[in-house]
């Protein structure tokens, strides 16, 4: 799946813009924008975006549960190869102990990941923050991106946009 951001510095070319890219078969679920005042958005009828696309919460959650897993097994192979109760710790406390790390972990990147903006919008919230908007788009296949790319070039009703292009690969 490929995610196109571009900067629109109005709101009347946005709504045009937006427009075009649902007349040219992109979802309305797809297109997401980014901007200093959601209200204002929410009554343009354009989608905002959600905590989970402007933050990093996510990516630094999925990166808090890999490290909980490696720190749990590496724990609970120390817990069941020591036996240090006395006891015979067999290999459900292996996988309980790795389980309780890598969900702990997850919490505590989620945590983290909350406080912050998403990583691939770091370079864009300047330019947002002075009043312009982000649109991202999702497409999934390349011809999609053609699109996007082709309604993005010709501008609206044949007017060119003053807009920014990057398109990257969600990871």
């Amino acid at each position: 799946m490929y995610r196109a951001y571009y900067v629109i510095r109005k709101l009347k070319p946005l709504k045009a813009a937006v427009e075009q890219l649902e007349n040219a078969g992109v979802g309305h679920n797809r297109i997401h924008v980014l901007a200093r005042d959601n209200g204002m958005l929410e009554r343009a009828g354009i989608n905002h975006t959600t905590f989970w696309e402007d933050t990093d919460i996510m990516p630094a959650g999925y990166r808090g549960a890999w490290v909980g897993f490696a720190v749990g097994a590496v724990t609970g192979l120390l817990l069941v190869g020591a036996d240090p109760f006395a006891v015979d710790l067999g290999a459900a406390t292996f996988f309980a102990v790795t389980a309780l790390f890598t969900c702990f972990g997850a919490w505590a990147g989620g945590l983290a990941g909350i406080s912050g903006p998403q990583h691939h919008l770091r370079r864009y919230l300047g330019r947002v923050r002075r009043g312009a908007f982000l649109v991202m788009v999702d497409v999934d296949r390349e011809e999609d991106v053609r699109t996007v790319k082709r309604i993005l070039r010709q501008g609206v009703r044949g007017e060119k946009l003053d807009i920014e292009t990057d398109f990257s690969p969600l990871a």
